[in-house]
């Protein structure tokens, strides 16, 4: 019996899968909540979690969706307020000015002084509307932007993550930052999709741990064959090289509290145009061990993607070509 598997997409097939996907979750849970993360940078996170945080609006137009830039560079937040050539760095700038800071930094400041019970807030004073400032972006899109300082709070964050009071557990407190936060926000939306930044600091932890699955962009290549090695190793605790690092992993954090960990749901075949197109990657092979091995870590999700009908061909389309 084949195991469940993720997808394995390339960059035309992504919004097209996603607007399949039925976004209501097992036991009457009824918000998705998708992280774009490798551990790996230049594997194209940012350009495709825009790509399909935009088609799928246009798709489901009356879907709320809400996209949250959980990384320092905030490129997607500059794409979805109007890119290089509509200002969206002036744009973003402009709402790092406002009084909350109006993107997940000014959240996280409000954290900081109440890092393990959430504070009185209005969810609203975080959230902007990216048609105000770009006319190409859906009405039913709305926006966490990111923020540099970001960086400068993490090791704050880190500390207080670290703090030891009887009776409570800071770390996971502070890993709930973000969840507090759409907790506050009820039934406002029907999706939430997450950028994240190519690495494990804090605030990535955060918003991992936040998410219900994980979208993960590779490269046919073996540093992405290596990225996806870590990425297990970081979310799951697979082929740690000590036990020593067991205690202070992200999953046993998760699982001591009776929590759920985020399932791989697609790992997306992106960027192939960089490479020989008819060169055949490492990376399928390695994929297919990994998700036999380790089932339980994937979504069972378009299992027929992988059946034997599908020649690796198709899987290796052009990835040049603009979505939509």
């Amino acid at each position: 019996m084949t195991p469940p598997m993720a997808a394995v997409l390339t960059t035309p097939d992504l919004s097209a899968k996603l607007t399949r996907f039925n976004f209501a979750r097992p036991g009457g849970k009824s918000m998705q909540i998708l992280a774009f993360w490798n551990n790996k940078g230049g594997t194209g996170k940012t350009s495709l979690a825009f790509q399909a945080i935009c088609a799928y609006a246009e798709k489901f137009p009356k879907k709320r969706i809400l996209a949250i830039d959980a990384c320092p560079q905030a490129n997607l937040s500059e794409l979805l307020l109007g890119g290089l050539e509509g200002a969206g760095s002036h744009n973003l700038t402009s709402l790092q000015g406002n009084n909350p800071r109006r993107s997940i930094a000014g959240y996280f400041q409000t954290r900081l002084p109440s890092p393990f019970a959430m504070p009185a807030i209005t969810p609203a004073d975080f959230i902007c509307k990216p048609l105000t400032f770009n006319n190409s972006i859906a009405l039913n899109i709305d926006l966490v932007a990111g923020d540099a300082l970001l960086e400068l709070q993490a090791n704050a964050i880190a500390t207080l993550s670290n703090t030891q009071i009887p009776g409570t557990d800071t770390c996971l407190a502070v890993i709930d930052w973000l969840k507090d936060y759409i907790t506050t926000l009820g039934n406002s939306y029907d999706v939430v999709f997450i950028d994240t930044n190519p690495s494990f600091s804090i605030y990535t932890q955060i918003a991992l741990a936040t998410a219900t699955d994980v979208v993960l962009p590779v490269m046919p290549d073996d540093s992405s064959r290596r990225a996806i090695q870590n990425a297990f190793s970081l979310i799951y605790g697979i082929n740690l090289p000590s036990a020593i690092y067991a205690q202070y992993s992200f999953t046993n954090k998760l699982v001591a509290a009776n929590r759920s960990l985020p399932k791989v749901s697609l790992v997306v075949k992106n960027r192939l145009t960089q490479y020989i197109w008819d060169r055949r990657p490492r990376i399928r092979p390695y994929y297919r061990r990994l998700t036999h091995c380790l089932p339980r870590y994937f979504l069972r999700t378009h299992r027929s993607l992988l059946s034997r009908r599908w020649p690796m061909e198709w899987l290796m389309l052009e990835t040049s070509k603009p979505l939509g």
